[in-house]
């Protein structure tokens, strides 16, 4: 609006500015009149304005004049910046970076279409004279348009470039180090125009979500080069506010604990915690979570129960944003060591070997460890299984046995023997190699 009217007020002003000199030229009327007896038979007759010939009081009409002219001008500004920034930018380019952000909050619904809106503005924006570059980020940097390829394409083809790098463009599962990759991208813009004199604008443009986990602590040390200009542009999610999951493991207990973290602005606050198996099925009863905005609280989770499939991972139901709603559970890739015995299968016989062995094996607290009897209470033997690749012998073994502890030899076992008589050796002899 402003505009269309500078060129009115710069008109205006020009004519106002003539009305101080005919002010001047005009002769005033007395404002005083003084009455003489001398002349009081007299008909009183009314003065006569009439116009000067002469001015009087340059100075002050110059004064006038020229306040009147500067009114004018500044009402007439906007008309005159428009035309000195047409002329600047003749013959110069600018060289922005677009920085979008890939992190995971960036999976919510609607995110990616405001995007994509924000690519098509900035590149409405853009002059043939004008270098573009695209990088996205979250924990690190990638590019999707390098200022060279810009440079190298025909303008007419750039258009297919940013419909390419909103395709390339996919947000990840790791965290957002915004202050890094802003220093970096700045400097980056920076370096490459230092030595250009066709450069009139670095700008640096920032489409994010602006979610509580972004990473701004390095912005405080961090050195900005003053030619390089920030613009921040915000997009927003079809629905506002976003809960997540994250998983604790408690140091003292080992039990494991979820944490619900939700963000300031989120209408909900209370949620369902579901346990689930390898399956995806819920198992067990689901927990009431009630978190505030802007808030987290941590939850244990319920130990297994006997005849129920195993707990894999807990899902935060009644969050729109599914992205970070499921956390899995660490798998124990611990198997357990199967080891065999042969000999006394009461392992609470303090004279008995089996007593010791038992103890022994139980100290084990990395890898659980399961022992097997391989001679029952009556003597009736049992072959080893065949996992087995460890096995003690504390008493005499029948023959039957001693075959099957050469299969385990022959697997690359091993077969502890504590000999304690000659009729002991006598049965363990068949597994001793010919030579001995």
């Amino acid at each position: 609006m402003f505009e269309l009217l500078a060129p009115v007020f710069a008109v205006a002003g020009g004519l106002l500015a003539g009305v101080p000199i005919v002010l001047h030229m005009l002769r005033r009327t007395p404002a005083v009149r003084m009455p003489f007896s001398i002349v009081r038979f007299l008909s009183p007759t009314l003065p006569k304005t009439t116009k000067r010939s002469t001015i009087e009081h340059w100075p002050l009409m110059l004064l006038r004049i020229l306040a009147v002219a500067l009114i004018a001008l500044a009402f007439a500004r906007p008309f005159q910046r428009l035309a000195i920034d047409k002329a600047a930018a003749t013959g110069s380019a600018d060289r922005i970076a677009i920085l979008v952000d890939a992190s995971a909050s960036m999976r919510r619904d609607g995110l990616r279409e405001a995007v994509a809106a924000e690519f098509q503005k900035v590149a409405g924006e853009l002059d043939a004279n004008d270098t573009l570059s695209v990088s996205a980020y979250s924990e690190s940097m990638r590019k999707l348009i390098t200022a060279e390829e810009w440079k190298t394409t025909d303008p007419g083809n750039r258009q297919a470039l940013i419909a390419r790098a909103i395709e390339y463009w996919e947000p990840d599962w790791m965290a957002t180090r915004t202050a890094n990759a802003l220093l970096e991208t700045a400097d980056e813009v920076s370096r490459e125009t230092a030595k250009s004199d066709s450069v009139s604008e670095r700008r640096v443009i920032l489409i994010t979500d602006f979610q509580q986990g972004s990473s701004l602590d390095e912005l405080r040390s961090g050195k900005w080069p003053d030619s390089v200009k920030l613009d921040l542009r915000i997009v927003q999610p079809q629905q506002p506010g976003n809960a997540g999951l994250s998983l604790i493991e408690d140091n003292r207990t080992g039990r494991i604990r979820v944490r619900v973290t939700n963000s300031g602005d989120a209408p909900l606050t209370k949620y369902i915690l579901q346990t689930f198996d390898a399956k995806g099925q819920p198992v067990g009863t689901p927990l009431t979570a009630e978190v505030g905005g802007g808030q987290r609280r941590t939850f244990s989770m319920p130990d297994a129960v006997a005849g129920q499939p195993q707990i894999d991972g807990v899902e935060l139901l009644g969050e729109p944003h599914a992205f970070d709603n499921v956390v899995d559970l660490p798998i124990d890739e611990r198997g357990v060591i199967h080891v065999a015995h042969a000999g006394s299968t009461d392992a609470n016989n303090a004279e008995a070997m089996r007593y010791f062995l038992q103890r022994a094996l139980d100290g084990n607290e990395t890898d659980p460890i399961a022992v097997a009897d391989l001679l029952d209470a009556d003597g009736v033997a049992v072959p080893a299984a065949p996992d087995v690749r460890l096995v003690f012998v504390t008493e005499s073994i029948p023959e039957s046995l001693a075959t099957s502890l050469e299969n385990v030899l022959k697997q690359e076992g091993v077969v502890v023997v504590a000999l304690k008589s000659v009729e002991m050796a006598e049965s363990v002899k068949s597994l001793l190699p010919p030579e001995l």
